[in-house]
């Protein structure tokens, strides 16, 4: 194990008892939370456009409220293909 920080730099700590499956199995779950939390930002994005367009900055604020972190929302977003115009000098989005 080994530690990275400005102070420091590379810090050697010692051995770990983790195996290569454990490293490969941690990364897998971390990815498959991830993308749950995208699945669930997108049904959020679907449900709120689809009785029509929202103002981008509603959206996000309606998601933060949800637990919805900004970034997961604008990978959801593109995951569905969200569309976005200018209206009255702010952005909004469609399905």
């Amino acid at each position: 194990m080994f530690r990275l920080n400005k102070a420091d730099g590379f810090q050697w700590l010692g051995e770990s008892d983790a195996t290569p499956e454990d490293m490969l199995n941690f990364s897998a779950s971390r990815a498959k939370e991830d993308k749950s939390k995208v699945d669930e930002a997108a049904d959020f994005l679907t449900d709120l456009l689809s009785e029509g367009e929202a103002l981008a900055s509603e959206a996000i604020a309606l998601a933060d409220e949800a637990g919805i972190s900004k970034r997961t929302l604008e990978r959801a977003r593109a995951a569905i293909d969200v569309k976005t115009k200018r209206v009255d000098n702010r952005w909004v989005w469609f399905l």
